[in-house]
């Protein structure tokens, strides 16, 4: 992993690691780019015994401009390199096999070593683009069929690699969680659970929200996440005198009590990021909320069922979120259909289903 923060990839990364563990028959670790200082991932590989390998490089920032910027970043980037090449053996060597579970994202640093290799693509249709190392590696994970399907009409040629494996999303746990902690709000309310960064459309959903407020002023949206653009939104809420009825919470351990008791949960990105598979999606129908999500390639349609499981939106266009927000709660036996078919549809993420495609990869 690149870096292990609070997100949907992590998330899936820690199922992964859950039930690889429970089958008996692997050993499992970690090798992180950056150092981990997240208590909620550190406290589970402590847990579950997990050797968690921190190379330990820091990922300039990529501000400012000109001759000079570009040089400190080349050469930050030839540091990061030289460090990789001279640590990664050491932490590998130990493995039979290497999981890139990141987007390619150490593809560069893997060419010498002889473990058959996994790459995972979690991203948007810009990773179709990244073919310099796609031989490097004997099996491609992508998270949905309309993904796989592209992928392979791209590349013809490494069709046998491809695989479509959706996310694993561990249903009782999520709603055991859901129950663990008191959550009270008087007020209806949407909620958005997602990082507070560029790739994430969220001033889509303030704007879409405040259109919807003019007639619906008893509705609240609690936004759940950090991110470098948090005191941004903010800002923007309190400018528009919206403050009182667009709550930011931060980032949240245990965000499931407040998803139980949204009357919707929202998703956005942008076109160009796309969104790879939305977890989050899976886990609002594991409660029972309407999911939303910007139709975004590749995998939001895919989990809502071409919106016959959840409702989905023009991207990046505030007008038609707040016409679904006015849909979702204006017509009730709509919602309550697509709520069924969204429940019917929930096996394909079951934790041993998913797990046990991937184990035939490894096998």
């Amino acid at each position: 992993m690149p870096q292990i923060i609070m997100g949907g990839v992590e998330k899936v990364l820690l199922i992964y690691m859950e039930q690889l563990q429970a089958l008996g028959e692997y050993d499992c670790g970690v090798v992180c780019l950056t150092p981990v200082t997240d208590s909620f991932f550190l406290n589970f590989f402590e847990k579950h015994h997990f050797p968690l390998h921190i190379i330990g490089v820091t990922i300039p920032s990529k501000t400012g401009k000109g001759f000079w910027a570009r040089r400190v970043r080349e050469y930050h980037k030839f540091c990061i390199w030289r460090t990789v090449k001279r640590t990664l053996p050491v932490f590998v060597a130990q493995y039979d096999v290497i999981i890139d579970f990141h987007n390619f994202s150490f593809a560069p640093y893997l060419y010498s070593f002889s473990q058959q290799k996994i790459g995972f693509c979690h991203g948007s249709k810009r990773y179709l683009y990244e073919k310099k190392h796609f031989q490097l590696y004997n099996s491609i994970v992508c998270l949905s069929q309309a993904f796989e399907y592209g992928f392979k009409r791209l590349y013809p040629t490494l069709s046998s690699k491809i695989h479509c494996i959706y996310n694993p999303c561990s249903i009782d746990k999520i709603r055991s969680l859901s129950l663990k902690e008191e959550w009270a709000f008087p007020h209806p309310y949407f909620v958005a659970v997602q990082r507070l960064d560029a790739d994430k459309d969220v001033l889509t959903i303030i704007r879409a929200f405040q259109i919807f407020h003019k007639k619906h002023q008893e509705y609240y949206l609690i936004i759940v996440g950090e991110g470098p653009l948090r005191r941004e939104f903010e800002e923007i809420s309190a400018r528009d005198a919206m403050e009182e009825s667009i709550i930011f919470t931060g980032q949240l351990d245990n965000p499931y009590p407040v998803i139980r008791q949204a009357e919707a949960l929202i998703l956005s990105s942008t076109k160009i990021t796309g969104e790879g598979f939305g977890q989050v999606l899976v886990e609002a129908q594991a409660l029972g909320v309407p999911a939303v999500s910007s139709d975004v390639p590749s995998g939001p349609a895919e989990v809502l069922m071409e919106g016959q499981a959840g409702y989905l939106f023009e991207p990046e266009n505030p007008g038609a979120l707040a016409q679904v927000l006015e849909q979702l709660v204006k017509f009730s036996d709509e919602r309550a259909e697509r709520m069924a078919k969204a429940t019917e549809g929930l096996s394909r993420f079951e934790p041993k289903e998913c797990i046990s495609h991937f184990v035939d990869l490894i096998n």
